[in-house]
């Protein structure tokens, strides 16, 4: 990076899964996301009656100008993103994220596009575990770069997150037992008279899809075992 003027360009999309932790005073919350950049703060607008269960939308994009930075400001620079809990008197942290400026800027077009990350909360007794997920894009540009549109991303992914290196993973196997289908439709009637149809189950978790054997049958019932 070359010293001189710099923009940071953050669109924060989504957060789930978000542990208020075990003092939480209920189980619904209002939440902001703040952003801090080299002293700078910005936040989001505030979503009302979120549960641990709820997938907030912030849809919220947050500019910081950085001016007359030296390559050392730059390359000491840490973008830091919390989710709190909106309180009367003062917010509380449900987790946060953590990144160098060089990372993003060192990224294909100085943009990283649709990600979920995975936060910690560093003031909890456990800070190895997960607090909850965050989306997002974000884009730093100079005077001589092209700045990129980041958009809010319409598909209903479920996408692997970023880990930070403090989590320490928990492998866990699901596994489902499909029995039986009944009232299934017979396809095909007026053509071939009895009708049949190829039955299968398809599961999605994880962005994986997982499908069962193709069962035909000429009843409106399929046992899958």
């Amino acid at each position: 990076m070359k010293p001189g003027d710099y923009t940071f360009h953050l669109l924060i999309q989504k957060a789930k899964d978000l542990d208020f932790g075990e003092d939480a005073e209920a189980d619904t919350a209002s939440i902001v996301c703040e952003v801090e950049v080299q002293n700078q703060k910005e936040v989001t607008k505030v979503i009302e009656n979120v549960t641990p269960s709820t997938v907030a939308n912030f849809d919220s994009h947050i500019f910081i100008e950085l001016f007359k930075q030296s390559v050392a400001d730059l390359e000491g620079t840490k973008i830091l993103i919390k989710v709190n809990t909106k309180g009367y008197f003062k917010n509380s942290l449900i987790g946060q994220i953590e990144m160098d400026l060089t990372y993003l800027y060192n990224l294909e077009n100085h943009t990283n596009q649709h990600t979920w990350f995975a936060m910690i909360n560093p003031n909890s007794e456990d800070f190895s575990s997960v607090a909850g997920y965050i989306k997002i894009s974000g884009s730093v540009y100079g005077v001589d770069d092209s700045p990129v549109e980041l958009k809010v991303d319409e598909s209903n992914d479920d996408s692997a997150a970023v880990i930070p290196a403090s989590v320490k993973p928990k492998f866990t196997q699901l596994k489902l037992h499909i029995v039986r289908g009944e009232h299934l439709p017979r396809l095909d009637v007026k053509m071939i008279g009895k009708g049949s149809m190829d039955a299968l189950v398809s599961t999605k978790y994880n962005g994986k899809v997982i499908k069962t054997k193709c069962i035909t049958t000429e009843n409106d019932a399929s046992e899958w075992y």
